[in-house]
Formats: C-alpha cells, sequence, structure tokens
C-alpha cells in the first residue's frame, strides 16, 4: 500500500462506526479525523484512540482519506484535497465518474444502518467497492477485508441499484415502524408488544423470500378488516395504508387469478 494510516473526514455515524472498525488495526500507523465540527471529530477520536486535526492541511501525505460526509459535499471537500492523496467516499449513490478526476479516487461503501452509540448486533457489514484503477481498488479490498468478510465490487450502476434496495429495506420500513407506534395509545409502552412481531418477520428472510412470507388482510383479501381500518386513520395515513394494501393485494390476487385463466 502507498499509504500508512487513514483520515476519516467527517465526524458523524458513518465516521464514528468505521473509527471503531479500524481502530487497532496492526497494519496502520495512525488513524485521524476531521470535521468542520471540531467538538463531533475530538469525541470520536477520544472514542477510538485517534487524534482529531484542526485543519484538512494536517492530513499526513502518507495517509489514505475516508470521506464520510454528505453527497452533496464530496465535490466541495475532494477540491480541498491536495491531488497526490489517495480519497475512497462512502457514498452508496455518487457515480464515480461524476466527480473531478484523481490518480486515485474509490468507492469505500458499507451496506449498513449506523447510529452513534449503538452497536451494531451483526458484527460483520457488506462493504461495497469501487475505484478508477485496479491497484487502488486492490488496496480497498484489502482495507475491507479486515473489517468485514462480506466484500463485493460493485460499480457505479450496480451501486445505484443496491442503494435504492436498501432504501426500500431500511429507511421505508422504518417510516412504517414509526406509523405503527403513532397508532398506539401509549406508544413508548406497548411498543414493546410489536418487537416480537418486527423481530419475527426479519427471521423468517433467513428461509423464505419477502413474497413468501407475506401475510395480513391485503394479501388475504379481506376488504371488511381493510375498510375498518381505514377509517380509524387520519387522511395522509388512510392514503398510505390504501395505497400498500392495493398494491399488495393486486400482487397477490392477480397473479391468482392469472394462474387460473
Amino acid at each position: 500500500m502507498n499509504w500508512k494510516g487513514i483520515t476519516l473526514v467527517g465526524a458523524g455515524n458513518v465516521a464514528y462506526h468505521l473509527a471503531r472498525h479500524f481502530q487497532g488495526l496492526s497494519e496502520l500507523s495512525f488513524l485521524h479525523i476531521w470535521s468542520r465540527k471540531q467538538e463531533k471529530a475530538q469525541f470520536i477520536a477520544q472514542e477510538c484512540g485517534a487524534k482529531s486535526l484542526k485543519q484538512l492541511s494536517e492530513i499526513p501525505a502518507d495517509s489514505l482519506v475516508i470521506l464520510c460526509v454528505s453527497d452533496e459535499a464530496i465535490d466541495d471537500v475532494l477540491e480541498q484535497l491536495p491531488s497526490h492523496l489517495p480519497v475512497a467516499y462512502t457514498s452508496g449513490s455518487v457515480q464515480l465518474q461524476t466527480l473531478p478526476h484523481r490518480d486515485f479516487l474509490g468507492v469505500f461503501y458499507p451496506l449498513q444502518s449506523f447510529t452513534k452509540g449503538i452497536e451494531l448486533s451483526e458484527a460483520h457489514f457488506p462493504v461495497l467497492i469501487e475505484a478508477n484503477q485496479k491497484t487502488f481498488e486492490q488496496e480497498l479490498l484489502e482495507l475491507a477485508a479486515k473489517i468485514s468478510p462480506l466484500i463485493r465490487l460493485a460499480n457505479s450502476e450496480q451501486r445505484r441499484e443496491i442503494h435504492l434496495s436498501a432504501v426500500f429495506a431500511n429507511n421505508f420500513s422504518n417510516y412504517m415502524w414509526q406509523l405503527a407506534q403513532k397508532q398506539l395509545q401509549h406508544p413508548e409502552r406497548d411498543w414493546e408488544l410489536l418487537l416480537p412481531l418486527i423481530r419475527e418477520s426479519v427471521h423468517k428472510l433467513n428461509y423464505q423470500t419477502p413474497y413468501q412470507t407475506q401475510t395480513g388482510p391485503a394479501r388475504r383479501g379481506d376488504q371488511e378488516t381493510i375498510a375498518a381500518h381505514l377509517k380509524e386513520l387520519n387522511q395522509g395515513d388512510r392514503e398510505i395504508y390504501r395505497l400498500l394494501s392495493d398494491r399488495i393485494w393486486q400482487l397477490y390476487h392477480q397473479q391468482k387469478e392469472n394462474d387460473e385463466l
């Protein structure tokens, strides 16, 4: 490798968890953190035994820089970094070819939902790798292998598709859980009643496809129950319930009708 340590630019959820995974790797001479919000960089540095930098200009010349910033900030940060530094960013949707050319530019995309202060329930998560040249690509693969066995090369188009799927699988499902909690008379207390159901729904996916595990009134075509539920909801939630119920009903019952023709 042409670099001896890692500098994380950004101090959000992704930087926090990557720093925790990188800390202690014997191959790294140093682990540095930089953020516009110095107090956040200092917090992560203290948690992980790293050093917080005050300026981007302090990044060592022999550092791999990993950008853990918003998609909108990637261009701006790249312009401020010396051209000789190898850089990888952690976005799932920004295409490599749309960014300004650098000799060593790549993607180190951890496919996981991270939250500061909450340990991951599973030790490993997928890391998707892309780079603008083979040597750098191999270096990123080797680094990813040190923190996870779940590594995959994925070009910008493949990564875009995977990121879109992840939004449905994680972000939208999380919003559904918010709506579920909102319906409860005692949201904080009664929410615990739903947790075994949610865990079992996810557990089934180890054995069957989402199509096979679907249950509920829309799957059964139970219009009486659906109508009763719709009466209980406000207009905004009613529209979501009706749309999802209609799509589920169409998926299962129209397919059944077609099979019977």
